[in-house]
């Protein structure tokens, strides 16, 4: 039977070698997987009025995202390229009816 000692160096040594095979896994990662050169930029299209103070609120609120996504994820390979259409109030209702009237919400 083992004592106590024996038992405490074995978890050390093998805590110590699942710790280093860790660090050689990361070690081989970060040198073989690099990220692409050029990300793909995806267009995404926003339909706000420029005018309002609520159309201010989210085109701001969107672009502080993006910028924030972005400075914590510098390696993604797909980069979000926000597409603002101004429109003002009536214009954004009357697109909104009549894409509704066209199609109708699937449930």
């Amino acid at each position: 039977m083992r004592t106590m000692a024996e038992l405490q160096k074995s978890l050390k040594a093998s805590y110590l070698a699942s710790v280093s095979l860790l660090l050689s896994v990361l070690l081989w990662l970060s040198i073989t997987v690099r990220p692409s050169m050029a990300a793909k930029e995806i267009p995404v299209g926003v339909i706000l009025d420029p005018n309002s103070t609520l159309g201010i609120m989210v085109y701001n609120s969107l672009t502080l995202a993006v910028e924030d996504y972005y400075s914590e994820h510098k390696d993604t390979a797909t980069k979000i390229h926000l597409l603002v259409r101004n429109v003002s109030h009536n214009d954004f209702f009357t697109a909104a009816a009549e894409a509704s009237r066209q199609r109708p919400l699937q449930r």
